[in-house]
């Protein structure tokens, strides 16, 4: 089957064929409901409508500490003619949430009264009802709390048990099972060698599951032998509403996933014009529905999104979740201009900012580093297919994978460097990282401030941006350690594109000579650097950043100059003049 082309299904019509096939064999209908307890119910999707019992408080309640009394007693007081009464029969002390008694209808507080042994003296007067709760002033009764399709909330939970309830209707939590598989993949904490890889996707996409609502097994790894996924698929449907086999999708020499599922159920769809995410399968085994996600994190990640999710939210009926993530749809203006051939709906990372109108503005990420820039990525854009070019401010639509509090943060672009992580975690901004030789557009709008790798004034920045130097790196030419260099001695060293982290990678592999890189990453690599020389870093910010961000700057390094040759640097910033040593 190896090297056999997988058809190029639009995403829509994909969807379509299998929702149909799954509708045929009566595996879209809503899952049942179930009795649940409320103090275990945040979270949970009500089946109707919740109202309240009973009212909160159910009775005339104190707000304060201090004394009950009647109102119409205290008409006449006055500072200097008191009204005095008896402590347990004019004056009755309570304490905050205590019931009145029938002959009160006011509490004054005990800080505005004055006791002498059984006698109260009262200063002024009061208005009935002063400092008294009344019956349902929490709750009152017979209110909808909670609506069907909404997650209850911790909140709307406790409204509900105080308004008398005890237990609600809901629906049940849909049974997932996530199957990881491959003869390359280890569990979590094995010695891998050359050629393996340690199962990490049964972890994002169970816990991505369950923070939708859904009940969830994760068996073991399984091989790329089709009787033993047989099994495991045979097990795991007898079960479960959604089988979600991971890996094994595409036509390659040990992919075996689509015959598996094929031999006991039904394949509606093999292969989507996706990128990423392209050679997924999608089927069912009995009642069950079944999703074949890719075995490239990034493709396991949005074929979840894509086709996962919305089956799990049609099942409960639940709308969109208000939880972190909040997955919450948006359309977002893009930073920068694309272009793709327009073959393919095209999902993409991308860092988010807020710019000065309160818009947010996407900057795509590069492509490598597929686990990390997707546990990096504020969002993912959809470029839709039959559409190749995209100009910059173009508005388009976007899956927010942060919540809105952490996209607030002011946000740098700039070349890589561990240094300035550790600067932003000490001073509360966001890091996404950009090719050394990118020019990151604080003028544009798309980052409160740019990093610039020996370049003061670089043209992006804007001729009216502020600027700083944090410093120096030292960076050299990088080859393997006991290696020899190729490049002579004041030679031009070999260009290698992409991110710092595959320049290194490239080199340590024996694919790639002489690349720039990192004191930093030459450790982290085990590389040798020649020519080692320092680098100065500076960051440009705009107006909107922070007033005091220089400030902010200036106290990260502070608390960081002691690990300088741990990150590779040489110094931190001196007195400086307009972004240049004094």
């Amino acid at each position: 089957m190896r090297g056999v082309q997988l058809p190029q299904l639009a995403y829509e019509e994909a969807i379509g064929l299998w929702h149909a096939s799954l509708e045929a064999a009566g595996c879209l209908q809503p899952v049942s409901g179930e009795t649940v307890a409320l103090t275990d119910a945040a979270g949970r999707v009500p089946l109707q409508y919740l109202r309240t019992l009973c009212a909160s408080p159910g009775y005339r309640a104190a707000a304060m500490d201090g004394f009950a009394v009647a109102a119409a007693r205290l008409g006449s007081a006055r500072t200097d003619r008191p009204v005095s009464l008896n402590v347990g029969l004019g004056a009755v002390p309570i304490d905050t949430g205590g019931a009145l008694d029938d002959s009160c209808d006011a509490v004054v507080p005990v800080e505005d009264v004055s006791v002498d042994g059984d006698t109260v003296r009262f200063f002024s007067a009061i208005v009935a009802g002063k400092n008294v709760r009344l019956p349902c002033e929490d709750v009152p009764p017979g209110v909808a709390i909670g609506r069907p399709g909404w997650p209850l909330r911790a909140q709307e939970c406790a409204a509900l048990i105080a308004g008398g309830c005890l237990t609600i209707e809901v629906a049940r939590r849909p049974r997932v099972a996530v199957i990881p598989s491959g003869n390359e993949v280890v569990p979590p904490g094995t010695d891998k060698g050359a050629g393996f890889v340690v199962d990490s996707n049964s972890t994002m996409i169970a816990a991505q599951a369950r923070a939708l609502g859904a009940e969830v097994t994760v068996f073991g790894i399984v091989p790329d032998v089709v009787e033993r996924i047989v099994e495991t698929l045979r097990r795991a449907a007898a079960d479960a509403d959604l089988v979600l086999l991971l890996a094994g999708s595409s036509r390659g020499r040990r992919d075996r996933s689509h015959d598996a599922i094929a031999s006991i159920g039904e394949v509606a769809v093999h292969g989507v014009a996706t990128r990423p995410g392209k050679p997924v399968v999608l089927g069912r085994i009995r009642k069950a529905a079944v999703v074949n996600l890719p075995g490239y994190p990034v493709a396991a990640q949005v074929a979840f999104s894509l086709y996962a999710v919305p089956l799990l939210r049609r099942w409960t009926g639940a709308q969109q979740p208000e939880a972190d993530p909040p997955e919450v749809e948006e359309n977002v203006r893009l930073g920068v201009g694309l272009e793709t051939d327009g073959k393919a709906d095209e999902w993409r990372n991308v860092a988010l900012h807020r710019d000065a109108s309160d818009e947010l503005i996407a900057v795509p990420q590069p492509i490598g580093g597929a686990l990390y820039r997707l546990a990096q990525a504020d969002g993912v854009i959809h470029l839709r297919r039959g559409e190749c070019r995209w100009s910059r401010f173009t508005e388009v639509p976007a899956a927010l994978a942060r919540p809105g509090r952490y996209l607030d943060m002011p946000l740098l672009i700039g070349p890589y460097d561990p240094l300035i992580e550790e600067i932003a975690a000490l001073t509360n901004f966001r890091c996404s990282w950009c090719s050394d030789d990118e020019h990151p557009d604080v003028a544009g709008g798309a980052c409160d401030a740019a990093g610039f790798l020996g370049q003061a004034d670089a043209p992006a920045a804007g001729p009216d941006a502020n600027r700083m130097l944090v410093g120096s790196r030292i960076e050299g030419i990088a080859d393997k350690r006991g290696g020899q260099r190729s490049t002579p001695p004041g030679g031009t060293p070999e260009r290698s594109e992409g991110d710092p982290w595959r320049r290194a990678a490239a080199v340590a592999c024996g694919f790639a000579t002489d690349p720039r890189c990192s004191a930093y990453l030459a450790r982290r690599f085990g590389l040798q650097l020649f020519e080692p020389h320092d680098v100065p870093y500076f960051v440009a910010w705009s107006d909107g950043a922070p007033a005091d961000w220089r400030d902010m700057l200036q106290r990260g390094m502070q608390a960081l100059a002691g690990q300088l040759e741990f990150f590779g640097w040489r110094c931190l910033a001196t007195p400086q003049r307009d972004g240049v040593p004094a």
